[in-house]
């Protein structure tokens, strides 16, 4: 790029965030840091919105080309550990980043600030984990997904409350147990969408709360669950137990960190209440637990300890066979020591589930 092409009239590009900076534009301040500091020219390039540490808010600050910057009169290269990355040995022309007393140049910067956000989503995961074999093993645990039509416009141009909303509803073992293409709006309604939806809400109250009603209610969002509630009410009928919604969950078990080093915080949606219950089965046969959160599982309520102790070959048989019948909560390699107390005895301490019941993944 010529300097011609810099000094053009055009708008100036206003970076919301210094990762969507490119890395030749440089404030005034960089230019000085360089190693081989630079005189930055005159023609703005662009700005960014960050945080002034001294001020404590966000402002925008200037940003100019450094390839159109001059040498300043400065001769001497600077030279300090300022300059050299403690991770890969790189030579940076900028100070590196120091964070946790570690000097980084960008892209180690970046890898550490990735693995710092994987690292605080193991736990996430395996908290999850616990929720879904929970809610796939208990019997009243029923998935419930709305689903709502695109809103439609009346004559003013704003946008008409939805005019219908279809219901799927599915017990842990995937069978269906509600599906209703519900009408909510009222008769008199100017919505030409609402002669799609052929059940009025009133008609089909009775049926949503003979299905529903008393039972553990899981939704895709806490919207799902409030509109659950109102009707289950409306028609005479108590919720059992209402959870806040799904999604959060699922967005916490697959714990996903962008580029950037930002946690994933949305997901897509499932779609209708089977889909729901598959997510949940996969959460729970979710093998793949790091080792740290292994022993939060092995801690948390969910889990007891039981120390078989006799015969090493016989203590193995038994892991074994619990192992087989899926009531190993913590699926670990069996570990023997000797049993100090009897000479030749081992003791094999073995994490299981508090109820004795077969994991709902079935066998470990």
């Amino acid at each position: 790029m010529t300097t011609e092409e810099i000094a053009s009239p055009a708008p100036v590009p206003v970076y919301q965030d210094w990762d969507d900076v490119p890395e030749y534009l440089l404030t005034q301040t960089q230019h000085a840091e360089l190693d081989l500091p630079r005189k930055p020219c005159q023609t703005l390039a662009g700005r960014v919105w960050a945080k002034d540490w001294a001020r404590r808010h966000a402002e925008l600050f200037d940003l100019y080309d450094v390839r159109a910057s001059t040498p300043t009169r400065s001769t001497a290269s600077r030279s300090s550990d300022a300059y050299v990355c403690a991770e890969c040995g790189a030579r940076t022309e900028r100070p590196v980043k120091v964070r946790d007393g570690v000097g980084r140049c960008p892209a180690c910067a970046r890898v550490a600030r990735i693995a710092a956000e994987q690292a605080g989503t193991r736990e996430a995961r395996a908290r999850q984990l616990v929720w879904a074999r929970g809610a796939v093993a208990d019997p009243a645990s029923v998935w419930v997904y709305l689903e709502y039509p695109e809103r439609t416009r009346g004559p003013n141009g704003r946008r008409r409350p939805p005019a219908g909303v279809a219901i799927t509803a599915a017990d842990a073992a995937g069978r269906r147990l509600l599906r209703e293409r519900v009408r909510l709006a009222g008769p008199r309604s100017q919505d030409p969408a609402a002669a799609d939806w052929p059940v009025p809400l009133d008609r089909a109250l009775p049926k949503l709360v003979r299905t529903l009603q008393g039972r553990k209610l899981i939704t895709w969002c806490p919207e799902h669950a409030q509109a659950l509630a109102g009707w289950i009410a409306d028609g005479g009928g108590e919720v059992g137990w209402l959870g806040s919604g799904m999604r959060e969950r699922v967005v916490a078990w697959r714990s996903l960190v962008d580029v950037r080093g930002r946690a994933v915080s949305t997901c897509l949606d499932p779609g209708r209440a089977d889909r729901m219950v598959s997510l949940a089965v996969r959460m729970a046969e979710d093998r793949e637990v790091p080792a740290d959160a292994r022993a939060w599982l092995a801690s948390a309520r969910g889990a007891m300890l039981v120390d078989i102790r006799g015969d090493e070959a016989a203590a193995l048989r038994l892991h074994a066979m619990l192992r087989m019948l899926g009531v190993v909560a913590v699926d670990t390699d069996p570990s023997p020591v000797p049993d100090p107390a009897v000479p030749g005895a081992v003791s094999l301490p073995v994490w299981c589930r508090p109820d004795g019941m077969p994991d709902p993944e079935g066998p470990a």
